[in-house]
């Protein structure tokens, strides 16, 4: 079976009139139609005993981009803007690797998912992540997964702590099933990069039924979403329907960088629906 169209698979149904909340399994509307809301709920964490750590190894961030990361950490949605430069990227790992040390210590499941619209943008974050704990004596399971038509980048042989998948959503193999259990029914630490396209058809392999509406899953704790700014609403639904309840969500982006290109310009009142995440 051939996943549904991306729009009409993921978008969530828009809450009822009123200003009334659903129930499950809208979590997506959190992001999308509460996004204030969601942005001033924190979570739990002892950010200053995690900044300790990360120092003690190494990690290196100047004062804005450590209280980037104590944001991130601290609530379920967050943007951090810079400009090519700036260290974006160096602050999302830095994010990862403390919800990660964080979960260890807890001794807590953790499912991060790495996600842009290119996979240029989800390598620059992932497989720095992969060279960090490829040593580290309890590392997390790295995963990457990519359209089957596209070949395998050669550099990715060299980073042998991650497990490149080429996803075919008809006939998916042994790590695709592997890796749906794992998102399923967590145990320990994973790390999933991935574009949003490939997540919407990693939702719906291996399923023969039409009736449920696959394209929804509770899947990640955290998401970071880099080059946010030129990432469109309608992708973002892709990965807004695969948070998990009371996952934390992370936009970067340039607010100077051109927003997402369409062939026609957007109908009157409807700009934002189409416009910029």
């Amino acid at each position: 079976m051939n996943p549904p169209p991306l729009s009409e698979a993921a978008a969530p149904t828009p809450p009822p009139r009123g200003g009334k909340r659903a129930p499950k399994p809208k979590v997506a509307w959190d992001y999308l139609y509460y996004s204030q809301h969601t942005q001033n709920q924190t979570l739990p964490i002892n950010t200053a005993a995690l900044e300790t750590q990360l120092k003690h190894a190494g990690v290196m961030l100047n004062p804005s981009q450590w209280n980037a990361w104590r944001e991130a950490l601290m609530r379920r949605l967050s943007v951090i803007w810079g400009p090519p430069g700036t260290g974006k990227s160096q602050t999302l790992r830095a994010v990862v690797m403390g919800a990660v040390l964080d979960a260890q210590t807890s001794n807590r499941p953790l499912r991060v998912l790495v996600t842009a619209n290119t996979y240029t943008a989800v390598d620059n974050v992932l497989l720095k992540l992969e060279e960090y704990y490829r040593t580290n004596p309890t590392p997390p399971s790295l995963f990457r997964v990519q359209s089957k038509f596209r070949t395998p980048d050669a550099s990715l042989a060299a980073h042998s702590a991650l497990v490149n998948i080429s996803l075919d959503v008809r006939n998916p193999g042994a790590d695709v099933n592997r890796l749906r259990k794992l998102l399923d029914s967590p145990a320990g630490v994973l790390i999933l990069g991935t574009t949003p396209q490939q997540l919407h058809n990693l939702a719906y392999a291996s399923e023969r039924s039409s009736a449920q509406n696959h394209a929804i899953r509770e899947w990640f704790d955290l998401v970071i979403i880099d080059e946010a700014s030129q990432m469109d609403v309608a992708t973002s639904t892709l990965i807004f329907s695969k948070v998990a309840q009371d996952g934390r969500v992370v936009l970067a982006g340039d607010n100077l960088q051109l927003p997402p290109i369409h062939p026609a310009d957007p109908p009157k009142d409807l700009e934002v629906k189409v416009g910029s995440v």
